[in-house]
């Protein structure tokens, strides 16, 4: 059976835009969240699968096909993945943050999103250098960002915030750039303490926001799995996250449940 989803995509040609939810292509899958919000807040829809899915497949065709190919020689995330997040950039009213951009290809996909519109996506990376790296070394890496994201035209859209995750300054900036905004898509690809992460920035998020945690499964990094993973199930199975799939090479997409 074609979902609503792949029909919409059939007659339209591009790839499914979510930020068109309420038309009728889309409204028999959506499924929305029947908690009242708080006062003065939205009600969140929450997505299926089956939505996620169409729109991972999307990434060889439709507007967003071309940055998604070229970024993806500085990027670790498979393509698929980086379409839900080109997608989910794209649909979210907030502002997005991302935790660990490295050299900015994520960073590229999500800016091109909300490019130009107003909207800001606020990333944080500690800075350094990474000349081991096996695919993309790197001698200065915010200097490698900031020129990635010049290259693809996308830098004006992008706060750069450098510290480590946990600092307390580094959270204290990004309430500032929000200025008392809500975050409605969350990125995290970072070492270390994830969970720890997670805590710091769940007062910024709303409920419904989009989340995106790479590294739920992974071969070659496994001890960041073994952080990733056993969170988000527990999430799952307490109720603040709601799942909506693993993309290739191991990335958990889902959104929070306030």
């Amino acid at each position: 059976m074609t979902s609503p989803g792949a029909a919409c995509a059939g007659r339209s040609g591009v790839a499914p835009d979510l930020s068109e939810w309420w038309k009728p292509c889309w409204r028999g899958s959506i499924r929305v969240d029947k908690t009242p919000p708080p006062a003065g807040e939205p009600r969140f829809m929450f997505l299926t699968k089956t939505q996620m899915q169409t729109l991972a497949g999307s990434y060889h065709y439709g507007h967003h096909a071309k940055i998604i190919r070229d970024a993806k020689a500085i990027s670790m995330l498979h393509e698929q993945t980086l379409s839900v997040l080109w997608q989910l950039a794209h649909a979210t009213r907030g502002k997005i943050l991302e935790l660990g951009p490295y050299v900015g290809g994520s960073t590229a996909v999500i800016a091109d999103a909300i490019h130009p519109g107003g909207r800001r996506l606020i990333t944080v990376e500690m800075g350094g250098g990474y000349e081991a790296h096996p695919h993309l070394p790197s001698k200065d890496i915010i200097a490698d960002l900031e020129s990635n994201l010049t290259r693809f035209g996308v830098r004006d859209a992008v706060t750069i915030v450098k510290g480590m995750n946990y600092a307390p300054e580094t959270v204290e900036a990004v309430a500032g750039h929000l200025k008392g905004d809500k975050v409605g898509l969350l990125f995290i690809d970072s070492d270390f303490e994830f969970e720890r992460y997670f805590g710091l920035y769940t007062p910024f998020l709303n409920n419904g926001s989009f989340l995106v945690f790479d590294d739920f499964e992974s071969e070659g990094a496994p001890e960041k799995a073994a952080l990733v993973k056993p969170f988000v199930e527990r999430g799952i199975r307490d109720g603040f996250l709601h799942d909506l799939g693993v993309f290739p090479w191991g990335t958990w997409v889902g959104q929070f449940r306030l």
